[in-house]
């Protein structure tokens, strides 16, 4: 890894990459049709892993995207996410903050207004922490993912 990226350049390359649009999975399918692409991580499209040649088989496969779309120089940056009732940027999914004590705040929006629901003020806060990738760094974070312990991640390539 080069560089440790900076959370304000990780904002301005997200920004030239996806001109005003939030860090998230729902917004990015719908604006980047043309950019988004869904990889199943289990046979015949199943999404929670049954057994532990689930977990291997769904590892295997995340490792290996992962390996492609990294060029293993400049790193790889996880985006994870925190909630609150304020835009005081707040603590992250408890599993989380354990396996990745490292991220620090990047962003937060007001998802109220992203929503258009004015009644009920809530912020989504985004942590960003960079490492340098070797198959196998995030695999006991994607299995809290796989068992829906933990949403709304992001791995990207900065």
């Amino acid at each position: 890894m080069t560089t440790l990226l900076q959370p304000n350049e990780l904002h301005r390359r997200w920004q030239a990459a996806y001109p005003d649009c939030p860090p998230t999975g729902y917004i990015l399918r719908s604006q980047y049709r043309e950019r988004w692409v869904r990889f199943h991580s289990l046979p015949g499209s199943r999404r929670y892993p049954e057994s532990e040649d689930d977990y291997q088989t769904l590892l295997h496969r995340h490792n290996a995207v992962l390996s492609g779309l990294n060029d293993g120089e400049s790193g790889i940056v996880l985006i994870s996410t925190g909630y609150s009732n304020t835009d005081v940027p707040d603590q992250r999914y408890a599993k989380l903050q354990h396996l990745d004590p490292h991220a620090q705040h990047w962003h937060t929006i007001a998802k109220h207004v992203l929503d258009n629901d004015e009644e009920y003020p809530n912020y989504w806060h985004f942590f960003m922490s960079q490492h340098s990738w070797t198959p196998g760094i995030f695999d006991a974070i994607l299995r809290i993912v796989a068992d829906n312990t933990v949403a709304n991640l992001i791995i990207v390539d900065p």
